[in-house]
């Protein structure tokens, strides 16, 4: 009778322990709006949810960072035939852009004119125009950025009316060092 009631009050404890330990879980289950059904593992069912979520994230800030690189050089585009408005604070503007470079820095302007894209793209005579203008866009942006950087600037390169733009900035005044 004895080994009974600690039988019967060892399931009573488990159930209760379990129930308090399933409460975390079942609170997680509904905060994630999944519903669960029986005989299904929930922690398959977290986990699922969460490389979801992480999976979306990373694509958001994939996109997020294209759209901020397109409004970024759209701002600089602006900012170099004038359109752009000098009374507001542009070193906010540039904070909020993820422009590295302050107001009161050291700037200078290389424009590079390319008569033709044909030189670069030899073996590509499929390619279009505009994927050419693309890539080409992108080396310079690539090796002038890394060129810059080593000598202790800030690049950014972007394209407009046919031509490429690197927008260069720091502390640094000596132009010798920038014409290297």
């Amino acid at each position: 009778l004895f080994i009974v009631l600690i039988f019967v009050i060892g399931l009573v404890l488990m159930f209760f322990l379990i129930r308090k330990s399933y409460h975390p879980v079942k609170n997680i289950l509904r905060l994630m709006g999944i519903e669960t059904e029986i005989g299904v593992n929930e922690f398959e069912l977290i986990a699922e949810r969460i490389h979801k979520s992480v999976e979306e994230k990373n694509s958001l800030s994939m996109t997020l960072n294209k759209q901020n690189n397109i409004i970024r050089k759209n701002y600089l585009t602006r900012l170099m035939t004038g359109q752009i408005n000098l009374r507001n604070d542009i070193g906010e503007v540039f904070l909020n852009l993820e422009i590295p470079f302050l107001p009161n820095d050291f700037f200078a302007v290389v424009m590079l004119s390319i008569e033709s894209w044909e030189d670069f793209f030899a073996d590509e005579k499929d390619l279009p125009d505009y994927d050419k203008s693309e890539v080409t866009e992108f080396m310079f942006e690539n090796v002038l950025s890394e060129l810059f950087k080593e000598k202790g600037y800030e690049a950014f390169v972007f394209s407009f009316g046919g031509n490429i733009f690197c927008i260069i900035g720091g502390k640094n005044t000596k132009l010798s060092v920038i014409r290297e």
